[in-house]
């Protein structure tokens, strides 16, 4: 799978961990996760859901999104994602109509997050001990499930753009008829069904039910002497890094069993974080096992 930012693909100063390299000669086809990063979504995250910031919130999180979309429909971002495919689909896949049969490139689409049909998370907080934590509203909930639709349908859009000069019918006899384009959108939003945030009858922020496929982020209580400190709200976020791609390069490893990883830095007893989270890094707003599991099958199901 290739994610991350569309800029940082197309950097290829360290060619050996550059992911687009990672493509070689007998790769068949790869997945891309990515968009998400390049619309801010992080930062997003850390205004309008967790509340990471000494602003008015609503303010804060009015600025982001408006950011966020501006950054969406932006010449430079539609521009790095062609240059993306292009580099995948000219430079290390070769894909033309008279070579290839079949996808090389599967983007997946983004998830909703929320639940935003339900109200009982109208006054709740999914970290309650931060001070400037809003409240989960459902305006809010519709707000930030809006952008992912955007984004999902802006990705499309170009997509379907840059297949068109290329796709081509394909009939074998025996077969199906089909189109066959270089490029696949894999809709991964409605295996979530009835497993996101703010379902009706769960009671948020609920970290240990099963039926809910994403992680909340970890618990993370505060000292009280430092509550209104932006600095150590800033620092936790550091810690607990809140992102929407998986498999960063400078992030920790995913681990589903939810402890430490095997590199993180010894236990010091005198760091409030370490001593006061009860819960260890793992992946904020990213699927748990179950998720991963379900869009396993949904890519399968895609391959053709």
């Amino acid at each position: 799978m290739i994610g991350d930012t569309t800029e940082n693909l197309l950097d290829f100063s360290d060619p050996v961990n550059n992911q687009i390299n990672q493509v070689h000669q007998d790769t068949t086809f790869a997945t891309l996760s990515i968009g998400g990063n390049d619309i801010l979504f992080t930062k997003i995250l850390k205004v309008c859901v967790f509340g990471i910031t000494g602003q008015s919130n609503a303010k804060a999180c009015a600025e982001k999104q408006a950011e966020s979309r501006a950054q969406m429909y932006s010449k430079d971002f539609h521009g790095r994602y062609y240059k993306v495919l292009d580099q995948l689909i000219t430079q290390k896949f070769e894909w033309t109509p008279d070579t290839h049969d079949t996808s090389v490139i599967y983007q997946t689409g983004y998830i909703q997050f929320f639940d935003d049909f339900t109200t009982q998370c109208d006054d709740v907080k999914f970290i309650p001990v931060v001070p400037f934590a809003p409240k989960i509203t459902q305006d809010l909930r519709r707000a930030l499930n809006l952008i992912v639709h955007q984004l999902n349908e802006v990705l499309q859009y170009w997509i379907d753009l840059r297949n068109d000069p290329v796709t081509k019918f394909l009939s074998r006899k025996g077969e199906m008829q089909t189109f066959v384009s270089p490029i696949h959108w894999v809709d991964m939003d409605w295996r979530y069904m009835d497993h996101r945030f703010c379902r009706d009858g769960v009671k948020e922020p609920n970290r240990d039910d099963e039926e809910t496929w994403i992680f909340h982020a970890p618990a993370m209580p505060l000292i009280e002497s430092q509550m209104q400190n932006e600095t150590y709200l800033n620092l936790i976020a550091e810690r607990y890094p809140i992102t929407w791609q998986p498999g960063r390069p400078d992030e920790p490893g995913y681990n589903d069993a939810g402890v430490a990883d095997p590199d993180e830095r010894p236990f010091d007893p005198n760091d409030p974080i370490q001593v006061l989270a009860s819960e260890k890094t793992v992946r904020t707003f990213h699927p748990k096992p179950a998720g991963f599991a379900a869009e396993a099958e949904e890519l399968k199901a895609a391959l053709y």
